[in-house]
């Protein structure tokens, strides 16, 4: 975390990778109106729903389609911290743009940061770097194999809340992402992992300047993360501006026996939400 800006988002630089764990989108071109059905989930079936708000957004920029029909189907958490409405979002761009013929990629990131600052991540493959309020992304170095095992407790954090909880803090907190500029953090530390490809060395680079604050705030935010950190794995952190908090470990193998672990333990809680998944590694290597 870098500042605070005028306009009341903050500046950030921040590494984030992709997990194997997805919603189902598809789409209907045809017909007049926007229109979307998230089976077992009639709750989400509202306007401000990632999807219709992108389709809305896409459908003023290109003026098409007339009419599409979404049906959702959700795997992921809700109000999380791992992007799922995002990524919908995402996804609901990229069916668009495939069906009508109309958006280059640059234009796609414009229209996804408009809905919301981390939407553009998930139209680049891969880890990606983001900057400013989240919205400016490029491609990372490409990551070692990498597992993550992900525990949500029964609780919902917003992110304007972790935000909140930030600013409220007597000290700026000092993490990874804040040692300066993008340009030098790559060097100082993504070319030389990049090189390594040392699952180890990814796991001891985890930090987020959110979690104190949700921690503080959250007790079973402390439980998850102190459990997670008896599980063998090779670090662990929240995601995201939470609640979800993940451990990494260097194959499936690891990550179950870390789940069972976990489920085994006093630290699970019959509420979490619990799941084990592959990170999405990428191809883009730096120059050494």
């Amino acid at each position: 975390m870098l500042r605070r800006r005028p306009d009341g988002f903050h500046d950030i630089v921040s590494w984030a990778a992709k997990l194997g764990v997805a919603d189902g989108l598809t789409c209907t071109i045809g017909g007049r109106g926007l229109t979307l059905r998230v089976p077992g989930m009639a709750e989400l079936e509202t306007r401000a729903n990632t999807v219709l708000r992108a389709a809305r957004v896409f459908q003023r920029a290109f003026g098409a389609p007339r009419g599409a029909a979404f049906v959702l189907h959700k795997h992921t958490p809700v109000t999380a911290g791992l992007g799922g409405g995002s990524s919908d979002a995402a996804a609901t761009l990229r069916a668009l743009s495939r069906l009508t013929g109309s958006g280059s990629a640059a234009e796609l990131a414009e229209l996804g940061a408009e809905v919301g600052s981390d939407v553009p991540l998930f139209l680049l493959p891969g880890p990606v770097i983001m900057e400013g309020r989240g919205e400016r992304v490029h491609a990372a170095p490409r990551l070692p194999p990498l597992w993550a095992l992900l525990v949500k407790p029964d609780l919902a954090i917003r992110a304007a809340e972790a935000y909140a909880f930030l600013d409220a803090a007597p000290r700026r907190p000092v993490a990874l992402t804040g040692q300066g500029t993008d340009a030098t953090w790559t060097e100082r530390v993504l070319r030389p992992l990049a090189r390594a490809d040392d699952a180890g060395a990814v796991g001891k680079m985890l930090g987020n300047d959110l979690q104190r604050g949700c921690v503080e705030r959250f007790p079973a935010l402390s439980r998850v993360l102190r459990g997670l950190r008896q599980c063998g794995s090779l670090g662990c952190a929240m995601s995201g501006s939470g609640p979800t908090c993940f451990a990494l470990f260097p194959s499936r193998a690891s990550a179950e026996r870390g789940r069972a672990a976990f489920t085994r333990s006093a630290f699970q809680d019959p509420g979490d939400w619990i799941a084990v998944s592959p990170l999405r590694r990428g191809s883009r290597r730096l120059a050494g």
